[in-house]
């Protein structure tokens, strides 16, 4: 009995942190994702690396949310998961509004629309060319 009750604790540890890891990579991919080229460190240089990022700590949340769910409380579970969910939202609308207007103010004769545009396009995933 005392093993189930260890296993349930490593076993939460293990879904926060895997939660923890989406958190982490999901900040990471946001902040650099809208940005130019020019202003992006090595590994967030290219469009297709931060997509995978994403798409890798993506399944780490969804594996420490699966982790919570089987072993530790579920109501605890589900608001860390609508949290996470909420901060991606949030991080990916202020990011994405912060390169709108930079772009804007940089040019000023671009309409909003056409500043969308450009930013829409620019954190596309271009494979081919």
């Amino acid at each position: 009995m005392a093993t189930e009750g260890r296993v349930a604790v490593q076993a939460g540890e293990t879904g926060i942190f895997l939660v923890t890891a989406y958190l982490t990579g999901v900040t990471y991919v946001r902040c650099n994702l809208f940005k130019p080229l020019r202003q992006r460190s090595g590994l967030a240089r290219y469009n297709l690396n931060l997509h995978a990022l994403d798409f890798v700590s993506t399944l780490a949340g969804v594996a420490g949310s699966f982790i919570l769910l089987n072993f530790d409380c579920w109501r605890r579970a589900c608001l860390l998961v609508l949290a996470a969910v909420l901060y991606d939202v949030t991080l990916r609308t202020v990011f994405f509004h912060r390169e709108v207007l930079r772009l804007r103010r940089r040019e000023p004769s671009l309409t909003r629309d056409r500043a969308y545009q450009r930013v829409r396009k620019r954190a596309r995933v271009m494979v081919c060319r």
